[in-house]
């Protein structure tokens, strides 16, 4: 919900006309456990026509989720604006990681947005 949230903002954002500037985003970051990939509204076209999110995102996908891991990487690959999505990959499921390692590395990631969420 809240990729599909971001990307009807920017469609919004990229059909607005005129001298006002486009609506602040939604929100200044997200955090995606686990996402899918979007089908595109009209159902027979490719997700990538969804366009793309400016906000930082972080995606965090197990590589043993089997229905979930391809659409965590499509999505920050082809839904994301370049260089704004990172991409972090657990060894469990369909789990929010709970292993020390794992959840450091999430963390500190989570507090790298909140970081550069306050420079803007």
């Amino acid at each position: 919900m809240s990729v599909a949230l971001a990307l009807e903002h920017e469609a919004q954002a990229a059909a607005a006309t005129g001298p006002a500037a486009p609506p602040t985003p939604p929100f200044r970051f997200a955090v995606l456990f686990s996402c899918p990939y979007l089908p595109y509204p009209g159902g027979d076209r490719d997700a990538a026509e969804w366009g793309a999110m400016r906000v930082p995102s972080l995606h965090v996908a197990g590589r043993r989720d089997d229905e979930w891991f391809e659409g965590s990487r499509a999505v920050a690959r082809e839904n994301c604006v370049d260089g704004t999505a990172t991409l972090l990959v657990h060894d469990g499921g369909h789990v929010v990681p709970r292993d020390p390692e794992t959840v450091g590395r999430v963390s500190r990631e989570i507090a790298r947005l909140v970081r550069e969420s306050r420079e803007v």
